[in-house]
């Protein structure tokens, strides 16, 4: 089975930056448990009113 990752933060703050790699770790860890394959890696910052999504 192929699955998408997805992780997000709500602010671009230095201490948020921490939780999307740790976003990453868990959700590679538990795709690898399953036995499926990553096909895409997307990563959304929001601050404000401004959205920024970022693929990977």
């Amino acid at each position: 089975m192929r699955c998408v990752i997805y992780t997000r933060v709500s602010t671009d703050k230095e201490e948020q930056k921490a939780s999307l790699k740790y976003q990453k770790e868990l959700f590679y860890r538990y795709v690898q448990e399953q036995g499926w394959d990553i096909y895409d890696f997307y990563v959304d910052v929001q601050t404000g009113t401004t959205a920024k999504m970022e693929h990977l």
